[in-house]
């Protein structure tokens, strides 16, 4: 059985292969979560079973969002570009440099970071909170 760590990285290949194909149709806009998870949830299935509902949330695979899950920003895939709404860079790209934002719980967006050619820096981290 794997590990969630070991899980977690083999989600974050298919959430890659799924944000590629994805992106060929939409030339540069931003792709909706829906989406996303639709074909995640498809390919996922015939590697992973069931139960991968917990591995296919885009927020948690982005260079420019955090959250309070412990994988977050790990394996970064995506720009979040609205809520619902993201872009396709590719899997642990060098090609992102700008701020890192976290939403708090009651919807509050605050910078906590930033990125300059995919090296993070967080002057907060809600993952250790």
């Amino acid at each position: 059985m794997m590990s969630a760590r070991t899980r977690w990285q083999a989600a974050a290949k298919v959430m890659d292969r799924v944000g590629a194909r994805l992106s060929h149709g939409y030339a540069g806009r931003a792709i909706s979560s829906t989406e996303i998870r639709e074909e995640f949830e498809h390919e996922a299935r015939g590697e992973f079973g069931r139960g991968v509902e917990w591995l296919w949330q885009p927020s948690d695979y982005c260079y420019n969002s955090v959250n309070r899950g412990k994988e977050s920003m790990t394996c970064p895939i995506f720009l979040r570009r609205q809520d619902g709404c993201y872009e396709y860079l590719g899997l642990n790209s060098r090609s992102y440099s700008g701020p890192v934002w976290w939403t708090d719980k009651n919807g509050h967006r605050t910078q906590v970071g930033t990125v300059v050619n995919g090296h993070v820096t967080l002057q907060f981290d809600p993952r250790r909170q």
